[in-house]
């Protein structure tokens, strides 16, 4: 390790010993290893704050861009780092923004920013907002998935990372599990429609004993191919540049 990260361990370890409250985000310099949350709350998911990839509007290619970036630099080389410790350079709606996210974005677009912003778990939660630039239902949407973020903290702290590889424009997302209740988040980077393989067994890595059939409610988004009740893994198809964001109850 080099001496500058000696120095910066040192300097983290002193600022915790004094102040055990402090939350430190540790943005330059780290991997996609968790043994730096022994020393910071969060680390940065690499790359460019904001850029743009794939099909779609601005906010739809930036998006892409975020989990396209977290997938290479985190989730690739990573796997067992957890996503909810990650700084993903949250929502961007502002004029001070670029690539096309300085401009009034549809609601349409706001609210699946926001949806897939939360739903990914972190917990370092950022708003590059103007508020000029939001009307009353963007602020309600924000409000509604910031409330729903905290409620579910205790499930979205397990949020680990399901399906594809956004590079590719594969379906991928999110999806967190516990005891009493889990949440899966899904988006389709494509402007095709695009089938997924819903195992909801592997992915929210049910530990064997416990319940795999779920009663599934939708929180964000409506897709008639996902089954209110899943009994057994399934094929779904999700519309171009879909997100959805579903709440999963044990049918015990």
């Amino acid at each position: 390790m080099l001496p500058i990260f000696d120095a910066s361990i040192a300097l983290l370890h002193n600022m915790r010993s004094a102040n055990p409250n402090l939350f430190i985000n540790l943005t330059t310099g780290t991997d996609a290893s968790p043994s730096w949350l022994f020393y910071a709350d969060s680390i940065w998911r690499q790359g460019d704050d904001i850029n743009l990839y794939g099909p779609g509007t601005p906010v739809q290619q930036w998006m892409t861009y975020r989990d396209a970036e977290t997938w290479r630099s985190i989730v690739r080389k990573g796997p067992l780092f957890p996503l909810n410790s990650l700084m993903y350079h949250g929502i961007v709606s502002a004029e001070n923004a670029y690539y096309g996210l300085e401009k009034v974005q549809t609601d349409g677009d706001f609210a699946d920013q926001v949806w897939s912003y939360f739903a990914t778990g972190t917990q370092l939660q950022e708003l590059y907002i103007t508020p000029s630039m939001l009307n009353k239902a963007k602020w309600d949407v924000l409000a509604e998935a910031a409330k729903w973020s905290r409620e579910n903290a205790h499930v979205l702290v397990d949020t680990h990372w399901v399906g594809g590889d956004p590079t590719a424009l594969e379906v991928y997302g999110w999806a967190s599990w516990s005891k009493d209740k889990a949440i899966l988040g899904l988006r389709n980077p494509s402007d095709k429609p695009q089938s997924y393989y819903l195992n909801l067994t592997k992915d929210f890595e049910i530990p064997q004993g416990e319940a795999t059939r779920f009663t599934l409610t939708a929180r964000y988004g409506s897709n008639p191919t996902v089954p209110e009740h899943y009994q057994d893994a399934v094929v779904i198809t999700l519309q171009p540049l879909q997100t959805l964001v579903f709440e999963a109850t044990p049918i015990k």
